[in-house]
């Protein structure tokens, strides 16, 4: 492998200049010497822990919206690796797990997630049903894994078409993939004629 001595830091004024010509230089050093130097990325943030998490704060304030959309993009192009991480750092870890779980449950969007889950939870128990998830990948690939409502390839919510707690059962035939906006929306729907239905009985 062809091995690149790293070129002389610029000074402030150099970069301002030119600052296109050091950042390809930067880019073609790491591409040549990826290993190491990942191993001295990794050894700097090991000494200097509190600098580079202040640094991570600072960029994500400033950029915030193409922090995000990178690291939607980057975890699903690895979901499978996060997943298969995460489940063998919880089978190692499992007390530490349980702490980090209930933190989370303690912040306001934990509650309302717990809550939702636990309805959910009941809702399915007391109507039936037998949904697996091959059923629901199956599903997915019907729809080319796009919303069933808007047709664009987005993050995909199961919604039931008559929702649970109107006597709908959890399965396959209730239910089809909708984007969070879409599933939003229809459920405005779904409540207003509902509502409307209401106003008429009285």
């Amino acid at each position: 492998m062809v091995v690149v001595e790293s070129s002389a830091v610029p000074t402030k004024e150099q970069y301002r200049k030119n600052p296109a010509k050091y950042r390809r230089q930067r880019r073609e050093y790491y591409e040549l010497n990826r290993r190491k130097s990942q191993i001295a990325v990794r050894k700097w943030r090991k000494k200097n822990r509190e600098r580079h998490r202040a640094y991570q704060r600072n960029y994500y304030r400033k950029h915030r919206e193409k922090a995000q959309d990178y690291q939607k993009r980057w975890y699903r192009e690895n979901r499978k690796v996060i997943v298969k991480r995460a489940g063998k750092w919880s089978k190692r870890n499992p007390e530490k797990r349980k702490k980090i779980r209930r933190q989370w449950e303690q912040t306001l969007k934990g509650r309302i997630n717990k809550q939702k889950n636990t309805a959910k939870r009941r809702a399915r128990t007391k109507t039936g049903g037998t949904l697996t998830d091959q059923q629901w990948q199956r599903k997915l690939k019907r729809f080319d894994y796009r919303c069933a409502r808007c047709r664009r390839r987005r993050k995909l919510e199961l919604h039931h078409i008559i929702p649970l707690a109107s006597g709908g059962r959890n399965v396959i035939r209730n239910v089809r993939p909708l984007c969070k906006s879409c599933h939003i929306k229809t459920h405005r729907e779904l409540k207003a004629k509902t509502a409307r239905v209401s106003a008429r009985k009285r």
